[in-house]
């Protein structure tokens, strides 16, 4: 289960944390990082390494290289510190519909 749930962690070596994994997940893709699904993740990641520095370094660093790209990032229509969902690997604001205003 470790090795799957580890799937999931720095995407494309990016940093982002995925959804789901498979583009072809039924309802449609589920492809995306979202800010606090990734951030509860990357916790349990922690804890699961007990903190250990050395095991979790390198996700650690991606992680927080992704949270500060997605951050920087600029849109017209939203503050991107609000925005809950982002593409993978570019870390820009989705910006199709998903039952928001």
């Amino acid at each position: 289960m470790y090795d799957i749930y580890m799937k999931n962690l720095n995407i494309q070596g990016t940093g982002a944390v995925v959804a789901a994994p498979d583009h072809n997940t039924p309802g449609g893709s589920y492809f995306f990082h979202w800010m606090r699904d990734g951030a509860l993740s990357m916790d349990v990641f922690m804890d699961l390494n007990d903190m250990a520095y050395a095991k979790i370094k390198d996700n650690m660093t991606a992680y927080q290289g992704w949270v500060k790209l997605t951050q920087s990032q600029h849109d017209d229509n939203n503050d991107v510190r609000i925005e809950p969902k982002f593409e993978i690997p570019s870390g820009k604001p989705y910006t199709g519909g998903w039952c928001r205003p």
